[in-house]
């Protein structure tokens, strides 16, 4: 790897979603500027001591009333895993919120996708860590709140 490149570090739980991501950087000539791993959130990085610019997450979100309600056609062929966030479907976004400010800069960003009606109550959670400011959400083309951007302090 060259002095100057900036090193990206794709993670997720599932090996299929890595080797979909893999072959995506691949096809767009990224691939040797990517590291992947295969772990829960950020238990591959623990003891490695990397700090991070950036950290962006499509955390599963859906909730126990929601996976009730889920079409067929999604909850039939997508992987539970990648959807179903626990009762109130934010069981992911707690553990994001207290667990990244270990790997995140002073200053450094946290970008979350989030799903329908979620926005206030992640907004929340967020504020109430007290370990970010600058507290954004970012809606979509349709005018849905679909990310939260957060700073670390420091």
């Amino acid at each position: 790897m060259q002095k100057d490149m900036v090193l990206q570090i794709a993670a997720d739980i599932s090996e299929e979603a890595l080797a979909v991501a893999r072959e995506n950087a691949e096809r767009h000539g990224v691939a040797d500027r990517i590291a992947f791993i295969q772990g829960n959130l950020f238990e591959p990085l623990r003891g490695l001591n990397l700090k991070a610019d950036l950290i962006v997450s499509n955390p599963p979100y859906i909730s126990k009333k929601m996976w009730a309600e889920l079409q067929p056609e999604v909850k039939d062929y997508e992987p539970s895993i990648a959807l179903y966030g626990g009762e109130d479907g934010l069981d992911f976004y707690r553990r994001i919120i207290s667990e990244s400010p270990e790997y995140l800069t002073a200053g450094g960003c946290l970008m979350l996708e989030m799903g329908y009606g979620q926005a206030e109550k992640i907004k929340n959670l967020i504020v109430q860590g007290n370990m970010f400011e600058n507290v954004t959400i970012i809606k979509d083309f349709a005018g849905i709140d679909r990310v939260i951007k957060a700073r670390r302090k420091g």
